[in-house]
């Protein structure tokens, strides 16, 4: 018998379904029949091949229905999102924290008129919400200069002008200690007190710090402004400078009553073990980066409450 050509071998298909070919010697006269047998596996393994690109594409239609179900779900979360808070929904997490209610009880309201009968931390402090807020009068001071400022208010203010205009000793001459509207608030305050001999009540002195504090955020617009940058066309303040340098002045300024102020740690600390989140309390502002207000429909914090972060994060409350 002659050998079998190259062309002339036999083919098979394994268990895999894998065609395999083996040199083999053939009989001349069976020839036939082993080519048979070799289109008989070569179909064999087509239909093999057919089956597992129809098992693939199914596989893969199944795996774009689930995605496509998954997309559509993602979607009506984030529009029900958009339609509960006005904003479009994204995954909680540092970037986005989930919006929290709180109870009227679970608050703590400090601001300049807070009332004076309400000892929410039980630590015979009544006046604790009115401490506690920007406007006391606790002096803080530029660390850079050393100038002194008689409130947080007054502080803020100063650093507004020195870092974002420029005419920064209009910083100590308007609100510093020596400036001009504590100066004129000071001969108020020594004509009311017959020159320090008659003690103010609670409201009276209250009403007179009120009237100072206004007098400062009067003097931080650009029409009280103006007249210090007499024929200057534009803007006064750099309000891009001031943003990018807002932040660190607040933590300068609650950084040194949380160290200095020891009335002020107190009253914080009680807050902070009782569970209460502290709120600068801005009335009528939903929208103030410093301060903001509950919201009586659904408890939730309006406003960025940048004072109240601050103090809570000093006082090392629970994140």
């Amino acid at each position: 018998m002659a050998a079998a050509t190259s062309a002339e071998r036999e083919v098979t298909v394994g268990s895999t379904g894998t065609a395999t070919r083996t040199p083999t010697e053939v009989p001349r006269g069976r020839q036939a029949n082993a080519v048979n047998v070799a289109r008989a596996n070569s179909l064999a393994a087509t239909a093999v091949q057919k089956e597992t690109l129809g098992t693939n594409l199914r596989n893969e239609r199944t795996a774009q229905v689930t995605r496509a179900a998954a997309i559509n779900e993602t979607t009506d979360t984030n529009q029900n999102a958009v339609a509960v808070n006005g904003t479009v929904g994204v995954a909680p997490g540092a970037a986005a924290p989930t919006e929290r209610a709180y109870t009227k009880g679970e608050v703590f309201l400090f601001y300049g008129k807070a009332g004076l009968n309400d000892d929410q931390l039980k630590i015979k402090d009544p006046g604790a919400g009115r401490w506690i807020s920007p406007s006391a009068r606790f002096p803080i001071e530029d660390p850079e200069t050393k100038i002194i400022y008689p409130t947080v208010e007054h502080y803020i203010a100063g650093m507004r002008i020195k870092l974002a205009t420029n005419k920064p000793e209009l910083a100590e001459s308007l609100f510093g200690r020596e400036g001009s509207i504590h100066q004129k608030f000071l001969t108020d305050r020594v004509a009311l007190t017959n020159a320090g001999t008659k003690q103010l009540s609670e409201e009276e002195d209250a009403r007179l710090l009120e009237a100072e504090i206004a007098a400062v955020k009067d003097a931080m617009r650009e029409p009280y402004l103006k007249r210090y940058w007499r024929g200057l066309v534009g803007k006064i303040v750099d309000e891009a400078a001031w943003a990018t340098a807002k932040d660190e002045v607040i933590e300068e300024a609650i950084t040194q009553r949380w160290k200095k102020d020891a009335r002020f740690r107190k009253i914080v600390e009680a807050a902070r073990d009782r569970g209460k989140y502290l709120l600068y309390y801005t009335p009528g502002v939903s929208t103030s980066n410093v301060g903001g207000i509950r919201s009586t429909k659904t408890g939730v914090i309006e406003g960025q409450n940048k004072i109240g972060k601050t103090i809570m994060r000093l006082a090392g409350y629970p994140e």
